[in-house]
């Protein structure tokens, strides 16, 4: 996996030398002052040649290269000294990912920072850069340990894989009940790839894993005692699963949840979730999952 990491950061780099070969060496400015133009540069950078080349899959690889040039990013003292590659990084999270998003943000702070070293506003510029490292390497961590969607496969009564798929989806969160308050959730959604027939039986199957390791089971507890509520672009959505299962709960076509919830996926937007289980004591879960990686994955999804 490192091997193929540092391929991809190589051809990140080579390309990265052509198009800047490639470019124009006039510098875009403001007519009315001599500043660069910021909106202008962004746009150039989302535009780019790399834009078409990289998808969410190689985010992973593009985050790591900025990181590694961090220090010249914060260290520089005028927009010539910024390396042309977290100019790029900054282009591919414009890109690849829709406004709303965390990537999309970070850009925001990658791009206000550099937009306050343009103006000369050094100590600005150094903060914004450092609050924009802090993001990506959050985001980087998350990234490298498997959160987002991938592509997965369905596996016979003596565990080898078939060749018949399904999307996984990877993201954490926290739980508290009782005994404790705000620990460790590690949340799997599943998802059929071709959801196009329109049967009311498809479904979004959620599993919940406390501390990462133990799975919440649902034996002998009522739908009824499970209640879900999503939040997306501040509007709640709420229903009761439509079928329990021993290690997960299903949120059928027919209810409430189905047709928000992944039409908010395809638009790219964060959904956030809070559960609520009270067959004995109250248990709730709340995480957030977005669309990182379902855009290089085929699917075809029918929410009408």
């Amino acid at each position: 996996m490192k091997k193929q990491i540092c391929i991809m950061v190589l051809l990140f780099l080579v390309s990265l030398c052509l198009l800047a070969c490639n470019r124009t060496t006039s510098v875009p400015v403001n007519e009315e002052s001599t500043v660069r133009d910021i909106q202008e540069e962004r746009e150039f950078w989302k535009n780019s040649d790399l834009s078409s080349k990289y998808t969410s899959s190689d985010t992973e690889m593009i985050l790591q290269v900025f990181l590694n040039r961090y220090d010249e990013f914060y260290n520089a003292k005028e927009e010539s000294e910024i390396p042309s590659v977290v100019y790029a990084v900054f282009g591919h999270l414009d890109a690849i990912y829709s406004e709303n998003t965390p990537e999309h943000e970070i850009a925001d702070l990658g791009w206000d920072a550099i937009d306050e070293l343009y103006h000369g506003n050094i100590l600005a510029y150094q903060q914004k850069a450092e609050n924009a490292k802090l993001k990506i390497q959050q985001l980087y961590n998350e990234v490298s340990n498997g959160y987002g969607w991938e592509k997965a496969y369905y596996v016979d009564d003596f565990g080898d894989s078939t060749s018949d798929w399904y999307i996984r989806g990877k993201f954490k969160g926290s739980f508290s009940n009782s005994a404790t308050s705000g620990s460790d959730l590690i949340v799997f959604v599943f998802v059929d790839h071709d959801l196009s027939e329109c049967n009311n039986y498809d479904s979004v199957r959620i599993r919940l894993v406390e501390y990462g390791k133990y799975v919440v089971k649902f034996t002998n507890i009522d739908y009824k005692d499970v209640y879900v509520k999503v939040k997306i672009d501040d509007v709640v959505y709420q229903d009761y699963p439509g079928n329990m299962g021993e290690k997960e709960f299903y949120l059928r076509r027919d209810g409430e949840l189905f047709a928000p919830i992944l039409q908010a996926i395809e638009e790219g937007k964060e959904i956030k979730f809070s559960i609520t289980e009270s067959k004995y004591t109250t248990s709730k879960y709340q995480f957030t999952i977005n669309s990182r990686g379902l855009e290089s994955i085929p699917h075809t999804w029918v929410v009408d």
